[in-house]
């Protein structure tokens, strides 16, 4: 998924390719968060069980894009009360097992708590227009910096996502402002793990976190 932030430079093509390695993929769902949540597709564009439904958000944007992973980066939704936070919920998940990533890239400076369950990872978020960022510069790719410091003292510099593990059919996951006016997420993939076939990739990335994403079998 995708959040758009309502403007037409954050939309992602059928075509276009982001997020995380290994996981990048094609085909993602746009979304403006002003709108009716939609049933989400997979990374083959079939649709899936899966809902998405979350609490009362605004859309922004926070540069020009250039590329897929600027893109998706580049709108976000965000809590709509300064110092409130976001909540998603999907729902009839289809997966057995699956990964969650969340993408929270914010402002320079800002930390966010990004939690799913019991587990909260901590990012401070690097300058977003800066190079190897949203800097509209195709030949300075996107850099991705995972979140892992579980506490705000070890809060992961430059971040702008985390991974959990999960099982459920039903999942809950909330960014909050720790440092920052409001709270930014700008999408999230579901990756079942079953139909992918680089579990040390997996164990590397969720560590002993727990996560989730939306793919059908290796993208989103």
């Amino acid at each position: 998924m995708n959040f758009t932030g309502g403007t037409a430079g954050s939309v992602l093509a059928p075509t276009d390719e982001a997020g995380v390695a290994p996981f990048a993929q094609t085909n993602w769902n746009n979304f403006n968060p002003e709108a009716p949540a939609p049933l989400l597709f997979d990374s083959a564009g079939n649709p899936t069980s899966l809902t998405l439904s979350g609490v009362a958000i605004i859309g922004g944007v926070l540069a020009s894009p250039a590329g897929g992973d600027e893109i998706l980066n580049d709108g976000f939704a965000a809590s709509a009360t300064p110092g409130s936070s976001i909540t998603f919920t999907l729902s009839s998940i289809p997966y057995a097992s699956y990964i969650l990533v969340v993408y929270d890239l914010a402002g320079s400076g800002e930390v966010q708590a990004v939690t799913v369950g019991g587990t909260t990872f901590f990012t401070t978020s690097p300058n977003p227009t800066a190079p190897g960022f949203i800097d509209g510069n195709p030949n300075t790719p996107f850099i991705y910096i995972q979140g892992v410091g579980m506490t705000l003292p070890t809060s992961t510099p430059n971040a702008d996502y985390a991974v959990f593990a999960g099982n459920s059919s039903t999942l809950s996951f909330t960014v909050a402002p720790v440092l920052n006016p409001v709270a930014q997420v700008e999408g999230f993939q579901i990756i079942d793990t079953v139909a992918v076939p680089e579990p040390g990739t997996i164990n590397l990335l969720v560590g002993a976190a727990t996560g989730f994403l939306l793919i059908r079998r290796r993208r989103r």
